[in-house]
């Protein structure tokens, strides 16, 4: 569990920062759609190393041999509801994401040509604030 944690914290944040230190003003509509998606992935994909990470530390350094003794205050605290919302926000963020992509490229297929930008950017801009808020 700390190899995968650590991997998708630190790829994730290495994509993340490489993506986003990566938009140009000569980008097509279509190309900047795509970047947007792509960090939208990535940041649930974060997420979900993060909820790994936390797992790892309360298995391996706080509970230890003890978590079957301290099981029901795990499983009742405010710590587990918090990454459990943070897991479920980042597999969602994630899923929600994988699909507007899934969708754009069926789009292009059937389309021959790039997909019409208004949808997916009203869409990612939705994903965009729901995530910051």
């Amino acid at each position: 569990c700390w190899v995968l944690a650590l991997l998708a914290i630190v790829l994730n944040l290495t994509t993340i920062f490489k993506t986003s230190t990566d938009f140009n003003d000569k980008m097509s509509k279509a190309a900047l759609n795509n970047k947007m998606l792509i960090l939208l992935i990535n940041i649930g994909d974060l997420l979900t190393g993060v909820y790994l990470m936390n797992i790892a530390v309360m298995d391996t350094i706080v509970y230890g041999s003890t978590y079957c003794i301290k099981r029901l205050e795990w499983l009742t605290s405010a710590h587990c509801s918090l990454i459990g919302v943070i897991s479920t926000v980042g597999y969602q963020i994630s899923l929600v994401t994988m699909t507007n992509l899934g969708l754009a490229r069926l789009a292009e297929i059937k389309n021959g040509s790039m997909i019409s930008c208004r949808v997916n950017k009203r869409a990612i801009l939705r994903i965009f604030l729901l995530v910051s808020i």
